[in-house]
């Protein structure tokens, strides 16, 4: 009996037993798959060998095959990556095994031209590989000298540094922690963070930075019972010179006429961006899920109150005024201000970011942030602007 593509239900069989069958007429079988995950005991011996595997991988990290229409150009590499991905113990202990498999699908995606789908195959083997055994996998990533370049190689690419901050909270290899904490990655972010680069790049490197920062904390000071590790990493996203770098390249401070000095916002997308960073500093329950969040409504209620570092409200006391100048003037009256008029990205509004954030802050433990806000008269201005609690307003 033949299925649809003409093949018998026993050719799978017939080519296992065939001598020096290749792994590129395995992949080419439709059942390969599902007979993978049937736990094929005959298949899965092929699959785990040796040249098998470095048959596979090769495959995917060779990329498209040109040879063939456009529409088949992947599957090969789709295929594979099922495979090598199929969470079954033999096969992802024999790739944990071979380091040579690991480097070639690392190097891959140090590649800055490599296609989205090709690094989403990777992604996939390396989720299935660390769901296997973490500790191995945190291992391999711990011993490359590369992994800021790795980061920010794949900074557009959500699940790839999703993945990596899955594995940065391992609580068996802090020094991969303690590296990138000395290295100058979050220095390389920020220099990112400017009106330099697209709203997709502001978007990015907040994501990674606020992702960061919450695995961060997800892996407590206490690495034992009778151990305790103050997270360097934490400590400098966290640093009063992270925020005022990053503070910076949001505002333009400028001198009137009359010696006076104001600041103004350099770009929409890093203020919003910038305040989006803040709340995940001050809120232990933001949630980010590859896209930005607002503040939510403010209770005004002492059982909601968070408490504010003094690094944190030190390095946004001079923004406030900004961030009410910024809130009472509408965009299109800004044009000497090098504010960004055209788009505001994938969120609402500007000024419903301000005002949520503002009234936000409402809800913390700083008696320094409290009386400025005091001082600005900012809830007066925030009660005025109560339609922007809606979020379809």
């Amino acid at each position: 009996m033949l299925d649809e593509a003409g093949f018998s239900y026993s050719e799978l069989e017939y080519l296992l037993d065939k001598q020096n069958v290749t792994a590129d007429e395995i992949l080419s079988h439709p059942d390969v798959i599902k007979e993978c995950q049937a736990k094929n005991q005959k298949l899965l011996n092929f699959l785990t060998q040796s040249s098998t595997l470095k048959a596979l991988v090769q495959t995917i990290v060779s990329g498209p095959d040109l040879t063939v229409p456009y529409a088949d150009q992947y599957k090969k590499c789709d295929v594979a990556s099922q495979l090598l991905a199929t969470w079954n113990p033999q096969i992802s202990a024999a790739v944990l095994q071979d380091s040579d498999l690991l480097n070639a699908l690392y190097t891959c995606l140090l590649n800055p031209s490599l296609s989205h789908l090709l690094a989403a195959f990777i992604y996939r083997i390396f989720k299935s590989l660390t769901d296997y055994d973490t500790d191995v996998v945190s291992s391999f990533f711990s011993t490359r000298s590369d992994i800021s370049q790795l980061i920010l190689t794949n900074l557009s690419r959500y699940a790839v540094w999703k993945l990596l901050c899955r594995i940065l909270i391992n609580f068996h290899h802090t020094d991969l922690i303690d590296r990138l904490a000395n290295s100058e990655l979050v220095s390389d972010l920020l220099n990112r963070f400017t009106v330099d680069y697209s709203d997709e790049t502001h978007t990015s490197v907040i994501l990674l930075l606020a992702e960061m920062c919450s695995m961060a904390k997800t892996k407590s000071s206490i690495v034992s019972e009778d151990v305790r590790w103050d997270n360097p990493l934490l400590l400098k996203l966290e640093s009063i010179e992270t925020l005022q770098t990053m503070l910076s390249h949001i505002f333009d401070s400028s001198t009137e006429a009359d010696g006076s000095c104001t600041q103004l916002t350099t770009s929409d997308s890093l203020l919003v961006n910038g305040l989006v960073y803040f709340r995940v500093l001050i809120d232990n329950f933001a949630v980010l899920d590859a896209g930005l969040q607002l503040p939510p409504i403010p209770s005004f209620s002492p059982s909601n109150w968070r408490a504010v570092r003094p690094n944190i409200s030190d390095a946004l006391l001079p923004c406030l005024g900004a961030l009410k100048c910024r809130l009472l003037k509408p965009s299109n009256n800004m044009g000497d201000e090098r504010t960004s008029t055209t788009s505001c990205g994938p969120f609402s509004t500007v000024r419903l970011y301000i005002v949520r954030f503002m009234a936000y802050l409402f809800d913390t433990q700083s008696d320094e942030l409290l009386r400025e806000m005091l001082r600005l008269d900012m809830l007066n201005v925030i009660m005025a602007s109560e339609r922007c609690w809606d979020l379809s307003a």
